[in-house]
């Protein structure tokens, strides 16, 4: 239910509608905090990661973006009597982006494109990767012509066999 929940949000923020002003068509650089969920064999573990995300917008109602995230935050549960503490030590991913400018203040946005991550455990210290499907929706507010602040919701890994991984960011942009 979660998942067709998010592909319908996703199916709205694509549908391409006219901006009522001028879109800015240049580079942007969003930086965020993002509250991640890792999901293996029905235990969240929630560790956190700062993201960044490249984009240029190649018309007013569609972009391309890069986005790089590094873990700074991990989480602890005692699993089988073992306290275990996991890492998402990076993620990554490659984007189509498209959008809508509801006003010339508020864009709302659904990306679609290839993501991957690094996950580390101790004290097994045990390290893994996963690469998938990715996609999200979210909204920017403009503060200024060239600020805005945003909040998204990805699926960087959809859950397969048991594991995934998914977040939501809070976060600014600087348009260039």
């Amino acid at each position: 239910m979660k998942n067709l929940f998010i592909i319908a949000l996703s199916s709205l923020a694509l549908t391409a509608v006219q901006a009522e002003g001028t879109q800015n068509n240049g580079p942007y650089i969003d930086l965020g905090y993002s509250m991640l969920t890792y999901s293996d064999s029905g235990t969240d573990f929630k560790p956190g990661a700062v993201r960044i995300v490249i984009g240029m917008n190649s018309n007013n109602n569609f972009g391309y973006e890069g986005m790089l995230g590094a873990g700074v935050a991990s989480d602890q549960k005692s699993l089988g009597g073992v306290a275990t503490k996991l890492s998402i030590p990076t993620f990554y991913g490659l984007y189509g982006k498209a959008f809508a400018n509801i006003t010339n203040e508020v864009e709302v946005f659904g990306r679609l494109g290839w993501a991957g991550f690094n996950r580390e455990t101790t004290p097994q210290s045990t390290g893994n990767t996963g690469s998938g499907l990715s996609y999200g929706v979210g909204a920017k507010f403009a503060i200024s012509k060239s600020v805005n602040v945003s909040a998204d919701y990805m699926s960087y890994y959809p859950t397969k066999n048991t594991v995934g991984l998914s977040g939501f960011t809070l976060g600014a942009g600087f348009n260039f």
